[in-house]
């Protein structure tokens, strides 16, 4: 099989070469840029996989969120290493650092939250049935893919999402 660098490097070529035949000028665009959509559709890939993963009532604390920004630093790193020989596309490495470092910080708070309070209320609540809490993270998660596969992510509503856990789930006063 070959490594998806080298998988990369090549498509990247063929695109290159096929787009310049094919493709007015305003719509191509140079190599680097092609590399560096990479760590851009990892963020658009992982949270559908994180959807999944909640939607599959697995423990939601045995996600891989920490291994998950490691992989996107990694991949940047490793575009970025492939786009050395091209001019530096700085607007696009700005963005691409923009949007890692947010989801570095989310996938971290997340990921400290699971760990913690998400383990100790699994210990507490064992197995069984997902909670309504679990139930709307799941939907709330696949309802965030779905929009990102459209639509720019800051364009998602999220403080409605949180009115509607407070408003639907009132925890303290179900209990």
């Amino acid at each position: 099989m070959m490594p998806a660098v080298q998988w990369l490097k090549r498509a990247a070529c063929a695109l290159t070469i096929a787009g310049a035949a094919a493709a007015p000028a305003e719509y191509s665009r140079p190599p680097e840029q092609t590399f560096l959509t990479f760590p851009e559709w990892y963020l658009v890939h992982s949270p559908a996989e994180y959807a999944a993963y909640l939607g599959s009532g697995a423990a939601p604390s045995g996600f891989p969120l920490f291994a998950r920004i490691g992989q996107f630093w990694q991949g940047y790193a490793a575009m970025s290493r492939e786009t050395a020989p091209y001019p530096f596309n700085g607007g696009y490495h700005l963005m691409i650092m923009v949007i890692g470092s947010s989801t570095t910080v989310e996938y971290g708070i997340k990921g400290l939250y699971e760990q913690i309070i998400g383990r100790l209320a699994e210990a507490v609540r064992g197995p069984g049935p997902m909670l309504p809490e679990e139930r709307f993270a799941a939907r709330y998660a696949q309802d965030y893919v779905d929009f990102i596969r459209v639509y720019p992510w800051y364009q998602f509503d999220f403080f409605a999402r949180l009115n509607q856990l407070w408003q639907a789930l009132p925890a303290l006063a179900r209990r």
